[in-house]
């Protein structure tokens, strides 16, 4: 008899960039650049498989829930529902309580995709929490003065001062996104909510969740969705120089 089996990542590519998709979380694990002048400074510490000291967050993770927690899963079981030669990925999520995710990204242009994403409530009772967009990442780069510094255009100013430690929780701005990121000496990952647009009260935080982890998060106002209904966010993201 023959078997197959269903691949575990998705890769998206274009001339500049390879981005490979995890059907855990519907999140990129790895990102490459083609020109070979970064192959000594590559992207691998931004886009990382796993968060070290705080295994229940990633890189770009669906978020739905509070400045605090997702009630989707960093590593939720996502299924491809549709792949088309490297430009195109559909992957797809539900919960028990019937919350419904699906997740598309498309290739762009240089060291960019697009990402949208469709929640729908595919159970009998109402669901509500807030949209996000993460970034987090491992931030050993500190012992050595490398640090990742974050980022967010909220509010026509641009902020990146990181939280010293974990019970810092002052690093929290209100008003409209442009764009939340995290970036090191070379390098930048960089999400921009385009609709909605973020604009609300504590719509991004800073944050250090654990010892050496850095995390900044971008949230919309709360969405409550009724048996049936659907709300659609898109995103772009850069992953690049």
């Amino acid at each position: 008899m023959c078997q197959t089996t269903t691949p575990k990542t998705v890769t998206l590519a274009n001339g500049e960039l390879t981005v490979e998709i995890s059907r855990r979380g519907a999140r990129p694990i790895g990102a490459t650049l083609k020109d070979p002048k970064y192959a000594a400074n590559h992207l691998a510490d931004l886009v990382t498989p796993e968060i070290v000291n705080a295994k229940a967050l990633a890189p770009l993770a669906p978020w739905f829930g509070d400045a605090g927690e997702s009630q989707i899963p960093a590593n939720a079981p996502f299924l491809v529902t549709s792949s088309a030669g490297g430009a195109t990925a559909v992957l797809q999520y539900r919960g028990l309580d019937g919350l419904e995710l699906t997740r598309t990204y498309r290739i762009g242009k240089l060291y960019t995709l697009s990402l949208t994403e469709t929640y729908a409530n595919r159970g009998a009772a109402p669901v509500s929490g807030r949209p996000g967009a993460i970034w987090v990442v491992n931030d050993h780069k500190a012992a050595r003065g490398e640090a990742f510094e974050p980022g967010a255009a909220v509010n026509a100013r641009y902020q990146y001062k990181p939280p010293k430690n974990a019970e810092d929780e002052k690093r929290t701005y209100s008003g409209p996104v442009d764009f939340v990121a995290i970036s090191d000496r070379y390098f930048t990952a960089a999400v921009a909510p385009v609709e909605p647009r973020f604009d609300g009260p504590d719509s991004v935080r800073f944050r250090r969740p654990a010892k050496d982890t850095l995390e900044v998060l971008g949230l919309a106002e709360k969405v409550t969705l009724g048996p049936g209904e659907t709300k659609t966010l898109t995103y772009e993201v850069y992953l690049g120089p």
